[in-house]
């Protein structure tokens, strides 16, 4: 497959969708990912995003090729900027307080179809997009973020917590009972 700058691609390996920012060499490029990390890709782990509609058919094995992304395949692609001030609107900011961002981590919040994914892949998923998101919040210099995982079991706030462990600017505790009951994490990132 050959790429130039500017097109859209998905991941092959894992979910999510980027922009082709630099060509390294005939088998890697610079990748600028929908959460505003430039990371290198080997050209084999992408497919363009024309290609998806040619694709529709095919069924994919999730442990052997990764989960692809349903939405992609279902909607049709429109080009978007990439600027940052275009990356931050999406985010979604609590409706109180501007400066503190709220992300959703249920997955039918970040998925279309799930119903398929084990729940282990369920919570690698939530476990992704929570690592993305916090990174991004990091590296904006957001001072407050509030990840709903919902109550449940347990298990993804246990795991959200014991990442956040290794962040040394970064303290957590429940958010607001009233607010969110038992099902928010709030973190406060001190830089």
């Amino acid at each position: 497959m050959k790429l130039v700058v500017g097109d859209k691609v998905s991941f092959v390996n894992e979910s999510g969708q980027g922009c082709v920012t630099r060509l390294v060499d005939a088998d890697l490029v610079m990748i600028l990912d929908n959460n505003g990390f430039e990371r290198p890709f080997k050209i084999s782990d992408l497919i363009k995003l024309d290609q998806l509609k040619a694709m529709d058919n095919i069924v994919f094995d999730d442990l052997a090729v990764g989960y692809l992304d349903k939405k992609l395949a279902n909607k049709k692609i429109k080009a978007e900027k990439l600027d940052f001030k275009a990356k931050l609107e999406n985010l979604n900011f609590s409706k109180l307080d501007k400066s503190v961002m709220e992300i959703d981590l249920h997955i039918h919040e970040l998925l279309d179809e799930y119903r398929s994914m084990t729940n282990y892949e369920i919570v690698s998923y939530q476990m992704g997009h929570f690592e993305r998101m916090l990174e991004t919040a990091i590296k904006n210099k957001c001072k407050k973020i509030i990840f709903i995982h919902g109550v449940g079991q347990g298990v993804l706030k246990n795991e959200i917590r014991k990442v956040l462990a290794f962040y040394p600017g970064c303290t957590f505790h429940d958010a607001s009972f009233q607010r969110y009951g038992q099902g928010a994490t709030e973190v406060v990132i001190r830089f």
